[in-house]
């Protein structure tokens, strides 16, 4: 799966597996995979995030919360991608071929964890009023323009 994976997907997970280890969560979520997303700005999915109002700090306040109540781990570890994240990122290499789009780009990703409307995705959705519909046309047509 990961050798389909462009440049930009595998900063992708590493930024949420430092955001997951930083706020010492028990598991990588799809939650840091959307705050990665916001974190890494790629056009394909960083900019609808950032026009649809989606920011960094917002996710950031909805992962404190969740971990609070989620538990914690020891900081400083890797923790592993949870079983949403790995939906995820198998649902987002499905996106690609569906699409017909031979690397899979943060934007499909972004496609993926709209499609499995995790907690704390959907949760940064209501919070900044945003219309999920609008936000995967603006991924659609970003990843239709972009190379």
């Amino acid at each position: 799966m990961f050798e389909r994976f462009a440049p930009e997907m595998k900063m992708v997970l590493d930024e949420a597996l430092t955001c997951a280890a930083e706020v010492a969560a028990r598991n990588t979520a799809p939650g840091h995979l959307l705050f990665a997303l916001a974190t890494v700005g790629d056009q394909t999915a960083g900019r609808p995030l950032l026009c649809a109002g989606i920011t960094t700090t917002t996710l950031r306040l909805l992962l404190s919360s969740a971990n609070e109540s989620a538990g914690q781990i020891v900081p400083n570890t890797s923790p592993p991608l949870s079983r949403g994240s790995n939906d995820a990122l198998n649902l987002a290499v499905r996106v690609a071929e569906e699409l017909h789009q031979p690397e899979v780009r943060p934007g499909h990703l972004l496609l993926a964890l709209l499609r499995l409307d995790a907690e704390t995705v959907s949760e940064a959705i209501e919070s900044c009023n945003t219309d999920r519909s609008g936000l995967s046309a603006a991924v659609l047509s970003q990843l239709s323009t972009s190379k």
